[in-house]
């Protein structure tokens, strides 16, 4: 979906939520986030093509490839995605399928294609990227927060829950 929101949307942004991913504050807060010429904001991704700042081993072909950064590597499970941009850089092609197809063409791994490539896109251009704070998009510490700890964020469930936080009837 992401790939194809500005084929479809006519308005001038939209917010994409993965399906673990939830609200727990007024969404108006991200969509209201000024844009600009940028073309997405989220939070960073803290994956794992980066290791103490610099690209992980088998990701440097992946990084040098796409042109991806560690200061502007977003996590795409929310993203607020400037759709009019889009589909100025676009033109009469989808920018997202063409650069996963030169990707696949030239041999570059992909492990988070979806993610890889919406980075990539976001690199060409300059200042492509609005990185939002953590609290948009909660997730690489949310799954070991109490509920209350996690009121006014969006957080997002990507990894297995610590098992000293699960009720005792679900161990």
């Amino acid at each position: 979906y992401r790939y194809y929101v500005h084929d479809f949307l006519t308005s001038d942004k939209a917010i994409y939520l993965d399906c673990d991913v939830i609200v727990n504050r007024d969404i108006k807060e991200l969509f209201n986030q000024p844009l600009g010429d940028r073309l997405f904001a989220s939070t960073l991704d803290y994956g794992p093509y980066w290791k103490n700042g610099r690209p992980a081993g088998r990701y440097k072909k992946t990084i040098q490839y796409l042109g991806l950064v560690p200061e502007s590597y977003l996590s795409a499970g929310l993203l607020l995605i400037n759709v009019k941009r889009l589909c100025e850089i676009s033109g009469d092609s989808n920018v997202f399928v063409q650069k996963t197809l030169e990707a696949v063409e030239n041999g570059i791994e992909l492990p988070y294609m979806d993610m890889d490539i919406i980075n990539c896109v976001a690199a060409m251009v300059p200042n492509g990227v609005m990185v939002l704070d953590d609290s948009f998009n909660l997730w690489h510490k949310s799954t070991h927060l109490g509920i209350a700890e996690l009121k006014g964020t969006i957080f997002h469930y990507v990894s297995k829950p610590n098992r000293q936080f699960l009720p005792a009837h679900l161990l």
